[in-house]
């Protein structure tokens, strides 16, 4: 028996066998409960603070300058680039629109397309890349065919052998002008096509070297009020030739239903009485296609939708000058867009629907309460692993405080031998609890584990080196 506890004494004072190497509380692994209470806590927190920081950015728009391109300086596009820029100034001043003239919408898409611009006017027959998106159908642009009375032309029929302007290869008149050439009179056709400016159309129609030239343009443009002030200029119907068909609607409307099939995005239209002066002297039939207002895929949502609560805000401010505006509406805004719609200006126009949270608060309260009373088992259980560590613990203390006290009874070598293996079991005990985490490693254990050493120095034999 005194061999057996001698030999067991010299193997827990062996340097193999440390306190500090056995059972140290920074060489213990933190329970796997405390990593689960940590995932809850970090959670409960993170997914309100990120539902926070999309509201706050919804609410306050990214700052900066933002390029807008409309279209040439007699048009609509420009006018209401610059009627716009000028109402946001008010409205919201860390938005700046810098408005920049353009040849057109094939102008503006290309911008769009190569960064030079984040917002742009398009007509929505525009050919366009994967980066551009709508936020908004503004009015109907509408086909105007105007030409010099002298050139005797009275339907698309007769522009067979003519002189006509097409507009500039970048407007969104060059596309649709030559598509329905193509389709009125055939791809082989004589008409002499001039791929024009606004300016040079004009001026080449007045000095007579042109006979005819086709607009897209908003009703009672600049350009086309002052062009219809020369009484040898003017309007003409979107039709085939007279009596094809049966009355002139008629066959205007066969042809832009057939027109459609290769064409999708034009709608039939008419120029109403009198829009421009005396003339139209009766409503004529022609197409139109949707002016959209359009802007580039990166453009901050926030700042989106601050452009679109601007435009339906004030649309009867800037319809004054623009009547063509008045005809915005929310109903409308989306409807038959080429581009999808920036999720920025969704954003505006499901404004009114239940937002996530109201959406979701049944689903989201039963999560978050099978949250709380997870978190509260799991402190239950904490609180209970605790107390019972605590208790495990003061038993110990007990256990040593019992054999130091008999210490100064030993006399013999043998009984300090009998009492150092006890205290040997009780370290041996500890640290095995303390591995199958039935004690924590804490406070509570170092005071054991310095008692427990303490203890055996005064057990020690003189001659015995101290540890360490």
């Amino acid at each position: 028996m005194v061999n057996d506890a001698k030999q067991l004494k010299s193997e827990v004072l062996s340097p193999q066998n440390k306190a500090e190497d056995i059972g140290g509380p920074a060489s213990i692994q933190p329970r796997h409960h405390w990593r689960l209470a940590s995932l809850v806590g970090v959670l409960s927190l993170a997914v309100p603070l990120a539902a926070s920081l999309i509201w706050f950015n919804f609410l306050f728009p990214t700052p900066g300058k933002y390029r807008f391109a409309t279209g040439s300086t007699a048009g609509v596009y420009d006018s209401f680039g610059n009627l716009f820029a000028d109402a946001m100034k008010d409205f919201d001043e860390s938005i700046v629109l810098e408005v920049t003239e353009s040849a057109g919408s094939k102008d503006n898409a290309r911008r769009l397309e190569e960064g030079e611009c984040h917002f742009a006017l398009l007509q929505n027959d525009t050919s366009g890349q994967r980066s551009i998106r709508s936020i908004a159908v503004l009015y109907e642009e509408t086909l105007h065919l105007v030409c010099r009375k002298e050139a005797n032309i009275q339907t698309l029929s007769d522009l067979d052998g003519k002189v006509v302007a097409v507009g500039e290869e970048s407007s969104g008149t060059y596309s649709v002008a030559n598509a329905l050439l193509d389709f009125a009179l055939g791809a082989g056709s004589a008409v002499k096509r001039l791929p024009l400016s606004t300016v040079d159309t004009q001026n080449g129609l007045l000095s007579g070297e042109i006979d005819a030239a086709f607009f897209v343009s908003g009703l009672r443009s600049k350009s086309l009020l002052d062009l219809f002030k020369d009484p040898s200029m003017q309007l003409l119907p979107i039709m085939p030739e007279v009596g094809l068909g049966g009355t002139d609607d008629n066959s205007a409307m066969e042809l832009v239903e057939g027109f459609r099939t290769i064409y999708p995005y034009v709608e039939a239209a008419t120029v109403p009485m009198k829009t421009y002066g005396d003339l139209p002297v009766r409503a004529l039939p022609t197409l139109s296609i949707s002016a959209v207002l359009v802007c580039r895929d990166d453009v901050p949502r926030s700042v989106v939708s601050q452009v679109t609560h601007l435009l339906f805000k004030d649309k009867a401010e800037l319809a004054k000058p623009l009547p063509l505006i008045a005809g915005l509406s929310e109903s409308n805004a989306t409807k038959g867009l080429q581009f999808s719609v920036h999720e920025g200006a969704d954003d505006y126009y499901r404004r009114r629907e239940p937002g996530f949270l109201a959406e979701h608060a049944e689903s989201m309260g039963f999560v978050l309460t099978l949250i709380l009373l997870g978190w509260s088992a799991i402190s239950g259980i904490t609180s209970l692993r605790r107390k019972e560590a605590k208790d495990q613990i003061d038993q110990y203390y007990q256990r040593v405080l019992v054999i130091h006290d008999r210490i100064h009874d030993c006399k013999t070598e043998e009984a300090r031998v009998t009492l150092y293996a006890e205290l040997v079991a009780i370290e041996r005990e500890s640290k095995l609890e303390l591995i199958g985490e039935t004690l924590r490693p804490d406070n509570s254990f170092v005071v054991l584990q310095n008692m427990l050493a303490s203890s055996m120095d005064e057990l020690r034999p003189p001659n015995h080196p101290a540890e360490g």
